[in-house]
Formats: C-alpha cells, structure tokens, sequence
C-alpha cells in the first residue's frame, strides 16, 4: 500500500472583453457608410467578431454599418462572450422647400430660379443641370425656357434632386394683316 497525492491546479483563462477603438457615423440618411472597431482580449484561442449576430469573422473591423443601434459579440473558443452596443447617428439629408420659378417672356432668356432647402448640413451646393456644375448661391438668372435637373449637395456630400420647368411665353404673332389706305 503505497499512496501518492498529486495536486492539480485548475485555472480558469481570463475573462473575454471588448473595447471600442472608435466608429464614424453614415454620412446621409440611409447609407451603410458607417464604421466601428473594436479590440477583443482574454479567453481562449483565436477570438472571433460578431456584427448584429452576423457570421463571426476574424477582424474587429465592420465596414459598411448603417445607423442605428448595434451589438458587437466576442467569443472565444470555448464559447466565452463579451458583448458591446454602439449606437450610430444618422443625419438628416437635405430637403428642398421650396422652388420659385419666374418663365421667359417672348422668348427670351430672363427666365429665373430660387431654391430654398433645408436639413442635410450646411453649406449646401446647388446644381440645375444634373449636378455637372454647382454654385453656393440659391439664385439662377438670365435662364431660357426648358426643364432643369436641381441637385442640391450639402456639405457632407449628401443630396436630394429635382426637377422644374421654366415655361416660355411666344413672342405675339401677327396672323391677319390688313392694310388701309389712309
């Protein structure tokens, strides 16, 4: 009878925790242009990274995250989780109130448009020609009759379009001529 005691010492790893590193928030009203990225340390093994219950991947980056609430999921490979929420924001895109137009009178070229906006984030660019060229100012002038593409730009790049026709008024026409002798 002989009798040996060996002593196990059982430890338990670190806990799995998460830290944000940092987020940017979409740049319009309903793009997924956000980002967030965090830092998973402790457990066990290779940690993997979890967006809203999405496929784990191995990188604590996620790219294109639409605003909104959102739940970043640590584990480890004994299944230990740290769990984070970061909430991104959303801005308002810009809106137009409101479109004065004044049409051309007998043809000419003195036709006008204001645009009048709000919301999105000031300075605001705007366009009457699909966006190929914009102005800082509201007004248009000296405008012939047509339809104009309005695009207005604020100054996080976001936009809203239009469309607004100047009418043109005919010059009068003479269809009856009479001559009198006097």
């Amino acid at each position: 009878g002989c009798t040996t005691v060996c002593t196990v010492e059982i430890t338990e790893p670190v806990e799995v925790g998460c830290t944000i590193n940092g987020f940017t928030n979409p740049l319009c009203a309903g793009d997924a242009t956000g980002t967030i990225s965090v830092t998973g340390a402790g457990g066990t093994g290779m940690l993997m990274y979890s967006l809203d219950g999405a496929t784990p991947q191995t990188s604590g980056t996620f790219n294109m995250v639409a605003a909104g609430l959102h739940t970043i999921t640590v584990t480890d490979v004994n299944g230990c989780a740290a769990i984070q929420t970061v909430q991104l924001a959303t801005y308002d895109n810009p809106a137009i109130t409101t479109i004065n137009v004044e049409d051309t009178k007998c043809n000419e070229d003195d036709g006008s448009i204001d645009i009048f906006v709000t919301g999105g984030t000031p300075n605001y660019q705007y366009s009457i020609d699909g966006g190929m060229n914009f102005q800082g100012g509201n007004s248009f002038n000296g405008l012939p009759g047509g339809v104009y593409g309005v695009v207005i730009e604020d100054f996080t790049g976001c936009q809203v379009v239009g469309e607004v026709t100047i009418n043109s008024t005919d010059s009068p026409i003479i269809t009856d001529l009479i001559l009198k002798d006097p």
